[in-house]
C-alpha cells in the first residue's frame, strides 16, 4: 500500500495520507475552527506524541495541500479497559500511552472534518486508511 491516494474532480483535489509534524499548523487551524467553543486544537507536543506512538494510524486528507479531515486512532488491548473506560484512560490523555502493536482493536481518539468539507464521507475515508494501516477490528 502506498502512503498516499489521490482523488481529483473539477473542484477537489483530494488526498488521503499519514500525517507528518509538518501539518501541525494545519491541523491547529482546523481543530480551531471546529471545536472553538471547546478550546480549539490540542498543542502540539501531543500531536507530537501521537506521531511518535503510532504513526501509521494519524490520517488526514488534503485537498489542494491543505489539510481538511484528520482521524487519529490508537491501537489497545480493549481486554485492559473493558466496555467501563474514560476517554483519557484509554487514549492516555491523547497521548497514545495505551498503545499496544499488538492489541486488538483501534480506537478513534479524534475525528474532525471542516465543516466546508461535511458530508463528503472524509471522515470514513480516514478511519478506513486508518483500519488498513492497524490490522485490527474497530
Amino acid at each position: 500500500m502506498t502512503d498516499s491516494s489521490t482523488v481529483e474532480d473539477s473542484e477537489h483535489k483530494l488526498n488521503v495520507r499519514h500525517l507528518t509534524i509538518n501539518d501541525y499548523a494545519d491541523l491547529h487551524r482546523l481543530m480551531g475552527r471546529v471545536y472553538a467553543d471547546l478550546g480549539g486544537a490540542w498543542p502540539q507536543e501531543k500531536f507530537r506524541a501521537q506521531l511518535n506512538v503510532f504513526p501509521g494510524g494519524q490520517i488526514c486528507i488534503e485537498d489542494h495541500g491543505v489539510v481538511v479531515a484528520v482521524a487519529l486512532s490508537v491501537v489497545v488491548d480493549y481486554d485492559k479497559f473493558g466496555d467501563h473506560h474514560t476517554y483519557d484512560e484509554i487514549t492516555g490523555n491523547a497521548y497514545l500511552t495505551t498503545h499496544d502493536p499488538k492489541g486488538d482493536v483501534l480506537y478513534g481518539v479524534e475525528v474532525c472534518v471542516s465543516p466546508d468539507y461535511r458530508g463528503m464521507r472524509l471522515a470514513g475515508a480516514c478511519m478506513k486508511r486508518a483500519r488498513s494501516c492497524a490490522k485490527v477490528s474497530i
